[in-house]
């Protein structure tokens, strides 16, 4: 799919974002879904991947990206586990 605004970073983030979704979301989205299950253990691999407060200032701790890098990331972990669930989840930590 072409995004109309997304540089080649945002294209980068979306292709790391996709990576880890496909590894550690996708062939348990469905199970946490069920078992209304959220595995803390997920913070901390996303965390590791860099993955996760993506639109906070560098002053904070943050990656300091933009709305597109926040939407790319977001977009690719609700498309890998169909739970938007997951991402509010980990969203709710935004820097860890």
């Amino acid at each position: 799919m072409t995004y109309l605004f997304e540089t080649e970073e945002h294209a980068a983030l979306r292709a790391q974002a996709r990576r880890f979704a496909v590894e550690h979301i996708a062939p348990h989205a469905a199970r946490w879904d069920e078992d209304e299950e959220f595995p803390v253990a997920l913070y901390q691999a996303i965390a590791a991947a860099g993955l996760v407060g993506i639109g906070y200032p560098e002053e904070v701790g943050g990656s300091g990206g933009d709305l597109g890098h926040v939407l790319a990331v977001s977009e690719e972990l609700v498309v890998a586990g169909t739970s938007v669930g997951a991402v509010v989840g980990l969203g709710s930590h935004g820097i860890a």
